[in-house]
């Protein structure tokens, strides 16, 4: 069910809290080892097989880690594109290969980014995004998205679409990333504006 706008952005932020709490709890081990299992179904999936240019993030703590997908993408010889941002607007820019990554320096909150300086090819210059692979702090079972707060993707989904609408293309594939932890039982509040992926893979199921 859809949350009035009155309460919806505090029911958001009292939720983040409480997840952020119980993700805190969860060790290094236990994340990779669910990120194994993850990783091998995103590979798996058509959308990726499909796609030509991918959009990927760069994890930070305590999310289903993507240096194996990156890896991958290098692998099967796709394209690879990663977020930069800026304090309101986010875009993707292509990494070229693996020791590209690696040389990647570390944001404000621990996640490679390329940064804003350097000359980087945005993947709407090479006629945009495939599939875009997205994290979220928690999930529903119905695919109901909450982000960290920044709104980041979902302005930059809303600018995908407008951008294939324009070129008579499809939009890109959304493929969400969950640890088992990040998804809950009951509805999580949401409107109209939240973007919901196509497709959510956690350790466990296939959504």
């Amino acid at each position: 069910m859809s949350t009035p706008a009155a309460s919806l952005s505090a029911a958001k932020k009292q939720l983040r809290q409480e997840l952020r709490k119980k993700l805190a709890t969860i060790g290094p081990s236990a994340i990779e080892a669910q990120s194994v299992v993850v990783t091998r179904q995103v590979l798996a999936l058509p959308q990726y097989s499909q796609a030509r240019r991918v959009c990927v993030y760069l994890h930070m703590s305590k999310e289903v880690t993507t240096n194996g997908i990156v890896e991958a993408i290098f692998r099967d010889d796709k394209q690879c594109f990663v977020p930069r941002c800026t304090p309101s607007t986010m875009d993707m820019v292509r990494i070229r290969n693996m020791e590209d990554f690696l040389r990647l320096p570390k944001n404000n909150w621990g996640i490679p980014e390329p940064p804003l300086s350097e000359n980087r090819t945005d993947v709407f210059d090479l006629g945009g995004p495939d599939l875009i692979i997205m994290p979220g702090l928690a999930f529903d079972q119905k695919k109901t998205r909450l982000g960290h707060g920044k709104g980041y993707y979902d302005k930059y989904l809303k600018k995908c679409r407008e951008f294939a609408a324009q070129r008579n293309q499809p939009p890109p594939a959304l493929v969400a990333l969950a640890l088992q932890e990040q998804i809950l039982d009951e509805d999580l509040p949401h409107n109209e504006l939240d973007e919901k992926p196509d497709v959510l893979v956690t350790p466990d199921h296939v959504w």
